[in-house]
This record gives structure tokens, sequence and C-alpha cells, in this order.
């Protein structure tokens, strides 16, 4: 079953971040400037993680402390994963 995922992500290096958008444009289409629009099963949305992960493997020396690359999807965006950076504190934004 397809479900619709969004890649964001703040990458500072303008190699490594046009690296990431060649490699998203392979999966799906861009939405706002730094996210782009996936529809994509389980297989495939591991093949748009590996993707990421060999880029920022690969150019590993041009990301920074605060790069950040996060998959968003499923309905209501509960299936989330950091491929690069580290997960917020989004408790304290919680409204109970």
């Amino acid at each position: 079953m397809n479900d619709i995922y969004f890649v964001s992500y703040d990458i500072a290096s303008n190699k490594l971040r046009a690296k990431i958008e060649k490699t998203l444009k392979n999966y799906g289409f861009r939405v706002q400037y730094s996210i782009f629009q996936c529809i994509a099963d389980k297989e495939k949305v591991s093949m748009i993680l590996s993707a990421i992960e060999k880029v920022t493997k690969t150019y590993e020396r041009f990301v920074s402390g605060s790069d950040s690359i996060m998959v968003i999807g499923g309905v209501g965006g509960e299936k989330i994963s950091y491929v690069l950076g580290e997960v917020p504190n989004l408790g304290q934004y919680l409204i109970y």
C-alpha cells in the first residue's frame, strides 16, 4: 500500500544540498524549496532512505552539525525517520 511521504532537509553545504535534491528528484517532486513529496510503499521508502544515506556518507566531509534530513509519512505523519541530525524535543510543543 502506498502512503504519502515528505522529505524535509536543512543542509548548509551547497554541494551536499544539490546532491540530496538530485537524489530526491528520482523519487518524488518538490512541494517547497526544501521539501519533496513522494508516494511510496515500504520498499520504495527503504530505497529513498538508502539513497539519502549513501549520498550523506559519500559527501560526509560536507556534513555540518546543524544539517538535518527528516522523512515523515503515513496518515497523520506517524512514521518519522531521521536520516541526518538529531531528534528535536517535540514534547515541549504538545498541547494536552
